[in-house]
This record gives structure tokens, C-alpha cells and sequence, in this order.
């Protein structure tokens, strides 16, 4: 990560390799466990720097909606990293901050107290290696909030792809209680986005423009388990003329396949059951691409985005592709009376 400070990779910004092989397991349900753990710490360490920021100037009002955006997701660690270590005694003062309008001293203190909760919680070297993947480009304390934001995502994305993997294992095997299950705790964690976006939306528009003069050819388009996810679910076709896209691992068959090829071997109600949780997570996918444009509209308008990319036009596009294009042109037949 230091010596790409000019000229690095998406990956090295946000230090996959020190975080990646602590994730790494054979067993899925092992990886879930410490990838929610490094998301949250990433998510407690964020809280730490922002309640910080608040406390040496507590009368900053930016500031303050910022912090109390940051607390809102540490608070909100159960619903949506649900196996993180995390007992959610822990989060008792960040619960208790969102409760009404504290002075900036006190939210702080709230923030930082349920933040030191949360990395006690989480084994050392964890914590250990979220405090050190924290290396800007730039002087501003707005891209530390960037680069714990975008941590946070990729940890989200990861879960996401496991959630994927294993629910076309389980739909091969027949067990469509299982498939749903995992699927439903993709989309559960997709649907809390929003209030990660609402974090990034205090970043300045002239502090991301320093931003990003400082991180070219970095984008988080180039997100390996963001692409992982939507290979998984449906293989779609890479945007030309993008720079760095990473090449998702997909050995077997994807979740549309699967599903496209099982309606005969399930009762029709356990197909309808699994039809409706994979259109649970692709809206949910949507309106997360949404957002992401929404934000970029905000912060940047209409100039070329990262990667090569064209900005905002790009995402708007990316965002009208559904995960799974087969349950769309289904949507089509049924409105045209096929």
C-alpha cells in the first residue's frame, strides 16, 4: 500500500492483501464469520475517527450530521454483519445517541464508547489489520471516511458472493429452505446500504475532486467481489472500454442457471418461494446501483468517473441491468400477455 501510493490498484487502496487472507476459509460459514468481524471493526474504526474529528471541534456542524450518520451504522451492526462478534449490549450508547439531539461532546463520547465496545469484540488481529489498511493519498480527513466507506462495502460484497455460491450449491442439492435462507441474508445486508451512502454523502464535492486527482485508475467499479456477485448470479456481459475490471472466478453453473433448469424437480410452491427471494436481492442490488448514481450525481455531476469510465452516465446504465435478466424478460411476458 505505501509504495502504490501513485499508480496502485483498487485492491492495494484498500489493502486486500492484509485483510483478504484473514477472511480466507474453506469453510464458508467460517469466512462469513470473520469477514463480518473485519467489516465491523472497519465500521468501529470509522466511528473512532469521526467521534475523534467531532471532539476537537464540536461545534462543527458537518461534522456532527457526519458522526451521527457513522453512529447510526455502528449501531445498526447486528441487522446487517449478523455475525460479527457483536452483542448488541454493546451498542447500548450508540443506540441511546440516535435517541435525540446530543450536544457534539456527547456524541462523541457515546460514538467512541460503543466503537471501543466493538473492537474488543473482535480478535486483535483483526483490528489490528483494519487500523493498519488505512493509508491515504491525500492530507484530507474526508478520504479516510472514503476509504473505511468503500472497506466497508467490499466486506458486504464478499458476503453477498458467498451467500450466492452456496445458494446455487443448495438448489443442485434440492434444498430450497436453505437457498432462500441464504438469499435472503444477501439481500438483508443490500438493503441496509442506504445508510452507508447517507455517510458518504457529507463528503464535500472540492474535497472528493482532490480525491480523486490523487487515486486515477482507482475505482471502486474495479471491486473483485462486486463483479464476483453479479457473475455468480447471472454472468453478466463486462462495459467496454473500462479499465482494471477483474476477472470474476465462476467454475460451475450460475444462480439463473440453476434456477432456469430446477423448476421440474421442486413443487411449484418452493419455485414461486425461490423466485421471490432472488427478486428480493436483485431489487435490492438495484436500488443499491441507484444510490451509488444518486451519490455521484451529487458529488461529482457529470464529469468522466474513475477506470475510464464516463461518471454518472456509466453507473445510471449499470444500474437499469438487473442481477437476473431471466426473471426480467418474465416481467415482459407477463405484461405483454405472453
Amino acid at each position: 500500500m505505501a509504495f502504490e501510493q501513485a499508480g496502485g490498484t483498487y485492491d492495494s487502496y484498500i489493502g486486500s492483501a492484509v485483510t483478504e487472507p484473514l477472511a480466507a476459509h474453506s469453510d464458508p460459514g467460517r469466512a462469513a464469520v470473520a469477514t463480518d468481524a473485519l467489516t465491523a471493526a472497519a465500521v468501529a474504526e470509522l466511528a473512532t475517527v469521526e467521534a475523534e474529528a467531532l471532539a476537537l471541534g464540536p461545534g462543527n456542524e458537518p461534522q456532527y450530521a457526519r458522526t451521527r450518520a457513522v453512529t447510526r451504522v455502528l449501531a445498526r451492526i447486528p441487522a446487517f454483519l449478523p455475525q460479527a462478534p457483536v452483542d448488541s449490549s454493546d451498542l447500548v450508547s450508540a443506540e441511546a445517541a440516535l435517541s435525540g439531539r446530543l450536544s457534539g461532546p456527547d456524541l462523541a463520547l457515546a460514538a467512541q464508547s460503543a466503537a471501543s465496545s466493538v473492537l474488543a469484540s473482535c480478535p486483535t488481529a483483526f483490528e489490528t489489520a483494519v487500523r493498519l489498511t488505512l493509508l491515504p493519498s491525500t492530507p484530507l480527513h474526508d478520504e479516510l471516511m472514503f476509504i473505511r466507506s468503500i472497506q466497508i462495502f467490499e466486506g458486504l460484497y464478499r458476503q453477498v458472493a458467498g451467500d450466492v455460491a452456496e445458494a446455487i450449491k443448495a438448489i443442485g442439492a434440492v434444498d430450497i429452505e436453505s437457498a432462500c435462507t441464504l438469499l435472503a441474508d444477501g439481500a438483508a445486508r443490500i438493503e441496509a446500504t442506504p445508510m452507508l451512502y447517507r455517510v458518504l454523502t457529507t463528503m464535500p464535492r472540492a474535497a472528493f475532486a482532490v480525491i480523486r486527482d490523487n487515486t486515477q485508475g482507482r475505482s471502486a467499479i474495479q471491486s473483485r467481489w462486486y463483479h464476483q456477485v453479479q457473475a455468480l448470479c447471472a454472468a453478466p456481459t463486462p462495459p467496454e472500454g473500462v479499465a482494471g475490471l477483474p476477472t470474476p472466478e465462476i467454475s460451475g453453473p450460475t444462480l439463473q442457471d440453476v434456477y432456469a433448469t430446477s423448476e421440474l424437480a421442486m413443487p411449484a410452491a418452493q419455485h414461486r418461494r425461490l423466485t421471490t427471494a432472488m427478486r428480493r436481492l436483485d431489487r435490492a442490488w438495484s436500488a443499491m446501483k441507484r444510490n451509488h448514481w444518486g451519490l455521484t450525481v451529487k458529488i461529482i455531476g457529470s464529469v468522466p468517473g474513475t477506470g475510464g469510465t464516463t461518471g454518472a452516465s456509466y453507473l445510471r446504465t449499470s444500474s437499469e441491468a438487473p442481477l437476473f435478466p431471466l426473471l426480467r424478460q418474465q416481467d415482459s411476458s407477463v405484461r405483454e400477455g405472453v
